[in-house]
């Protein structure tokens, strides 16, 4: 695949929702282009390139803001704790990956990404909890799922 851009900045964007065999260039071209009045959205993965359009739904948005809102609760208890919170940010390690999480929650050096029963970058927090939060969401709004989750982190500290 090659992007192209024309003097006038348009650029003619591939099908959307798969992968297409890219360069970093190609990535760059798209990221930078002037899309009329449509939200793009890319994805770069060592010589990938995945294209949406868009933007986010109700219920996506939704769930994001519950776990912004829960992480600020959650620092809110654990002040001693340093946290920095990346909502929605384009991440780039140029050349070899790209993409743009709903939510990064940075904790100290060398996070580790691995399936686990307790909260490794919110010390302490078991994953129930998370999940039954998102239960609580289907059943109400995401402050009401939020106001639940701080109840819930109260009682951790009693137990």
């Amino acid at each position: 695949m090659t992007a192209t851009v024309s003097s006038q900045s348009k650029i003619n964007i591939p099908p959307l929702h798969q992968w297409h065999p890219a360069t970093w260039q190609d990535y760059v071209a798209l990221r930078d282009a002037a899309v009329e009045e449509q939200r793009i959205r890319l994805g770069f993965n060592q010589g990938w390139l995945w294209i949406d359009m868009g933007g986010e739904g109700i219920n996506h948005s939704s769930v994001c803001d519950l776990f912004t809102t829960i992480s600020g609760f959650w620092a809110i208890q654990h002040p001693d704790e340093a946290y920095t919170s990346l909502g929605r940010c384009l991440l780039e390690k140029q050349e070899n990956l790209a993409c743009a999480p709903d939510l990064v929650l940075y904790i100290g050096e060398n996070y580790p990404h691995q399936s686990c029963t307790k909260s490794l970058a919110l010390k302490g927090l078991p994953i129930s909890v998370l999940e039954e939060t998102l239960q609580q969401l289907s059943q109400g709004t995401n402050t009401s799922a939020a106001a639940w989750f701080t109840q819930q982190i109260s009682n951790l500290g009693k137990q």
